[in-house]
């Protein structure tokens, strides 16, 4: 989702690109909210967004090839690294890592 974010944001993919995509039923709605608002984590939109998606079935699903469920302790991991992501240590760790091709 980052490297969705940062590709549309320096225009390597049109935003354009994604509503045509939404539209399409190939991605859920609330995926704009999150290029729109720079939101990384889907377990941190808002339930009205995430409302959005209740008619949305991936096309990974309707094919009959499974999914995932929201659950407490994946809003857990989602919040940990949001907040991971913003401190210190995300920070030295980047710089080890070098620069992101």
């Amino acid at each position: 989702m980052r490297d969705l974010i940062e590709a549309v944001g320096a225009g390597a993919i049109p935003r354009e690109l994604v509503a045509e995509e939404v539209a399409r039923g190939h991605v859920r709605p609330s995926l704009l909210y999150q290029i729109d608002r720079g939101v990384a984590e889907c377990d941190l939109v808002p339930k009205r967004v995430r409302d959005e998606d209740a008619a949305f079935v991936p096309p990974h699903e309707a094919a009959g090839l499974g999914g995932g469920r929201r659950g407490p302790i994946r809003i857990l991991r989602a919040a940990f690294r949001h907040l991971y992501r913003g401190s210190a240590l995300s920070r030295i760790e980047a710089r080890l890592r070098g620069p992101r091709v």
